[in-house]
């Protein structure tokens, strides 16, 4: 079986990937244990900040079901199915 041949790359592809993988060589070597630990105070550091933004759940609370308070109107399958459950069980 005969190999497909690819042309040579340009002198702008060349360029392009050299740059990125200069690029990945910078944040491989940046990335380190003292890096991380700083990355994660900051994390705490805007979590604590945006504290006074949140809405307690307790306080506001929240439901899933609403006792149908804002149901929706049946479809025409179900009501059709609904029809024949009443007329079976009046027989």
């Amino acid at each position: 079986m005969k190999e497909k041949s690819f042309p040579d790359e340009s002198e702008k592809t060349r360029r392009a990937r050299k740059k990125i993988a200069k690029r990945f060589r910078e944040y491989d070597s940046s990335m380190n244990l003292e890096e991380l630990e700083k990355a994660g105070q900051r994390i705490k550091q805007r979590i604590q900040r945006k504290t006074k933004d949140r809405v307690a759940v307790a306080k506001e609370g929240f439901a899933l079901f609403d006792n149908n308070e804002n149901s929706v109107e049946m479809s025409t399958a179900t009501k059709k199915f609904q029809r024949g459950l009443s007329l079976d069980s009046s027989t």
